[in-house]
């Protein structure tokens, strides 16, 4: 048409920029480079490993050691690769419970959320020792967490089975709350880890509570725990003590407000709508959601930001079950190497309970180290040791029908007060613990002219020593607790009988041919008035026998206090 109108056309005018790029491109073809350099990073992967992400392999156990801790105190773990397209960036995912408190994770079912805590849970047993961290787990999803259970971190993985477990569980994670908060008496955790790492001793253990599943959790125990849950959110933090908890979204069938709201940070898999992830987040803009359809694939906020990320894999494997294995095996390996303490079991009673066992507790050598309680067997609450306290008690009375366990009871109680280093005095008429091993000098007294003797020879002279002494400290102005201090310059005796009826009969005997005197008033006054120096009275009796004692003073003053079993 410009032709016909006797116009040639324009040509379009060639820039600098067009020249240069043109010069540039004919050369790079020339010389045979061909990289097509790309203006925006590849999208994230649907697959990669823990070992693939930067830093991760430089800040985990190397195969004989764990990344030596500074002074500064962390409690963080890569679990995941982060897409930041506004400033063309992709690096891993850091979840730090330090600055970041306790985690939320959320997601729709088959999101992943089982894969990305047991990810996040590997991740930091990687790179931290059981002196250092400690791990208990709930599993009400998958049983994936299984995989984690041979680690030295980790103290106990429990699933919807084990009722009772999860509440000794809870109890123990109360007390050690109670004793941390008043070793810390209003510091935080973070203070308490830096000034003994600057001090050079042994600092305590953050502690991870991890439930997968919490609807699930509270269904199970009849929400049971909610109250204490929460107590963990609000307290727990503060005293290193922090919540890892799953669900699939913030709602009073799920997660509900109340505890999402003290529960610091929200990770978010795949889940219904932007509103979903609004409501974790908080936020009321969201410019970005996670890719749908994509295991592992969701949101998390990063610094001001919140991003998109893929979830690591912790070992490569073909499938799940692999994986798990392999998982298994690694964290079998690294508690190998590891030669000190690991991380405290939950407490379980002994399906067959015996004193080699007994003894070896650290629970029950601090009670002889200590020197006012005498461990005697497990409390049914909590399993944690029973003593019975020596402090309070001064008669204590094992009381059973035949075959009932008294005799056994008796036994322990002997067997412990022997490894506190006491003196023990067996008043034993039919011989029933004639055969109990105890090593070293035990007084055995089998007769009623044994029994006048030992009140006449050693018992008597031995209280009145101690006697003077005590009323020197009632008159200077000791407290019980001092009087009981004092008094340990003397050993303490532990006095056992077999059979209370037959010692009350034995007591009152008197034969003059066989130079026996009644012992009952003499013993009557210990029994009254004999609490504090140091001496404790035992006694097994069958409740049938109860007859043959109504009435008697010794029996009186020996069951006045009410205590015994």
């Amino acid at each position: 048409a410009a032709l016909l109108k006797g116009r040639l056309p324009e040509l379009k005018k060639k820039t600098q920029l067009d020249a240069v790029v043109d010069y540039l491109s004919e050369r790079a073809e020339k010389c045979g480079y061909t990289y097509n350099l790309q203006l925006w990073l590849p999208v994230l992967p649907t697959e990669l490993y823990l070992h693939q992400l930067d830093g991760y392999s430089e800040n985990a156990f190397d195969g004989n050691k764990w990344p030596s801790q500074g002074k500064n105190w962390q409690l963080e773990a890569p679990v995941g690769l982060c897409d930041d397209p506004v400033n063309q960036a992709q690096m891993p995912l850091i979840v730090d419970f330090a600055n970041g408190g306790s985690h939320l994770v959320l997601g729709a079912v088959v999101s992943g959320k089982s894969t990305f805590m047991v990810t996040l849970l590997y991740s930091l047993i990687t790179r931290y020792s059981p002196a250092d961290l400690n791990i208990y787990a709930l599993d009400f999803s998958s049983k994936m967490m299984s995989s984690l259970d041979g680690a030295a971190q980790v103290g106990g993985v429990l699933y919807e089975e084990d009722g009772e477990k999860i509440g000794k569980l809870f109890t123990m994670l109360g007390g050690i709350l109670e004793q941390r908060k008043a070793m810390f008496r209003g510091g935080g955790f973070r203070e308490y880890v830096q000034a003994a790492r600057t001090a050079g001793r042994d600092a305590l253990p953050a502690i991870i509570l991890s439930i997968d599943n919490y609807a699930a959790f509270n269904s199970k125990t009849g929400e049971a725990y909610e109250d204490f849950i929460m107590k963990l959110a609000k307290e727990g933090v503060n005293c290193g003590i922090f919540l890892l908890i799953s669900a699939m979204n913030i709602s009073s069938q799920e997660i509900p407000n109340r505890l999402a709201e003290n529960l610091r940070s929200a990770i978010c898999l795949e889940m219904a709508d932007r509103y979903a992830y609004a409501d974790a987040f908080h936020t009321t803009i969201l410019e970005v959601t996670p890719e749908a359809n994509t295991k592992g694939r969701g949101l998390a906020k990063v610094g001001d930001n919140i991003l998109e990320f893929q979830t690591a894999l912790s070992a490569e494997a073909e499938d799940d079950f692999s994986r798990n294995a392999c998982i298994r095996e690694l964290c079998a390996a690294m508690a190998e190497k590891w030669t000190g303490p690991v991380a405290r079991g939950i407490p379980e009673i002994p399906e067959k309970p015996e004193w080699k066992t007994f003894a070896k507790l650290e629970d029950v050598s601090a009670m002889w180290s200590q020197g006012d309680m005498l461990p005697f067997g497990y409390n049914d609450m909590d399993a944690s040791v029973y003593g019975i306290s020596l402090r309070r008690n001064y008669c204590y009375l094992f009381a059973g029908k035949s075959r009932s366990g008294k005799s056994n009871a008796m036994r322990i109680a002997a067997l412990s007060a022997h490894a506190m280093g006491a003196k023990l005095v067996f008043i034993d008429f039919a011989s029933e613990y004639a055969m109990l091993d105890i090593p070293g000098e035990v007084k055995r007294i089998a007769s009623a002219k044994e029994l006048y003797d030992w009140c006449a020879d050693e018992l008597k002279d031995e209280f009145v020593a101690r006697n003077q002494f005590k009323w020197e400290c009632i008159d200077g102005g000791d407290t019980d607790e001092e009087l009981f201090a004092k008094m340990q310059k003397y050993p303490k005796v532990f006095i056992f009988i077999a059979n209370l009826p037959d010692f009350i009969t034995q007591a009152n005997t008197e034969d003059e041919e066989a130079g026996i005197e009644p012992t009952a008033g003499f013993l009557a006054n210990l029994l009254d008035k004999g609490a504090g120096h140091n001496f404790w009275w035992f006694a097994c009796m069958n409740p049938d026998d109860l007859s043959k004692v109504t009435g008697q003073q010794l029996f009186d003053l020996f069951t006045a206090s009410g205590a015994g079993v």
